[in-house]
């Protein structure tokens, strides 16, 4: 196998009601799809994206393939993207690309500005299996689920890699858009994501961290959020 393959991570869905497996199957017809498609289901094994997407980078290496395409199972794969996506991946491999993640409403989720840096959600995006094996390695199972994304985008500005902002538009949930939608678990799954993220990048940005946690903190005391009480823990 040669060329691109697609990881999609389906957790408690099916992978027939994933959209984007759905998508891509539509798109790339039943052959194509059973090539270049590897459905990772993390309902019973529950290893977390970032063990999930080093089993799919596994099996990228193993089967010869060029790309990478990182994708959440609630983002639909668009024919405009596939074909700037087949333009992107004939072209030299020392770049990554990520696509325009835009809300239902049409708004800009990613990518973004994050400290100064150009910082991008994973779902859509392009990487070359060497540069990957060669400059990053693997993904961290330091950021398990939370700011694992943060932490790739550090890395390419770390080793100098170049992100490249495609063209094209994928529509995109962002689960965790309101912090009061969410479990206490997964908050404070965040929370400690968020922390080492700040001990990661190092320099002013923990501090940093603390004046936004405090900043959070003070305002959903004002509006009473549900979890005003952990964010304080958190920031004292």
């Amino acid at each position: 196998m040669n060329g691109i393959l697609y990881i999609v991570v389906i957790y408690r869905i099916r992978e027939e009601d994933s959209l984007a497996c759905r998508s891509l199957r539509q798109l790339l017809g039943d052959e194509l799809y059973r090539q270049q498609v590897y459905v990772h289901d993390n309902t019973e094994d529950n290893i977390y994206l970032a063990a999930a997407y080093n089993k799919g980078y596994g099996y990228a290496q193993q089967h010869g393939c060029q790309w990478m395409v990182l994708l959440d199972d609630d983002t639909e794969i668009t024919e405009e993207y596939l074909t700037e996506l087949q333009r992107i991946t004939n072209q030299d491999g020392s770049f990554v690309a990520v696509p325009r993640l835009e809300d239902s409403a049409g708004r800009l989720l990613s990518p973004f500005q994050y400290h100064g840096r150009l910082t991008a959600f994973n779902s859509g995006v392009a990487i070359p299996v060497g540069l990957m094996r060669d400059a990053i390695g693997t993904f961290s199972t330091d950021f398990p689920l939370d700011y694992l994304d943060y932490w790739f985008f550090l890395q390419l500005r770390h080793k100098g890699i170049k992100v490249r902002v495609m063209q094209s538009s994928l529509r995109h949930s962002l689960s965790i858009s309101d912090y009061s939608q969410v479990s206490e678990e997964r908050y404070q799954s965040l929370l400690t994501a968020e922390k080492r993220f700040a001990e990661e990048e190092g320099g002013v940005y923990p501090f940093l961290y603390r004046l936004r946690l405090l900043g959070r903190a003070v305002k959903w005391t004002l509006t009473g959020h549900r979890y005003t009480k952990e964010t304080w823990r958190a920031a004292v």
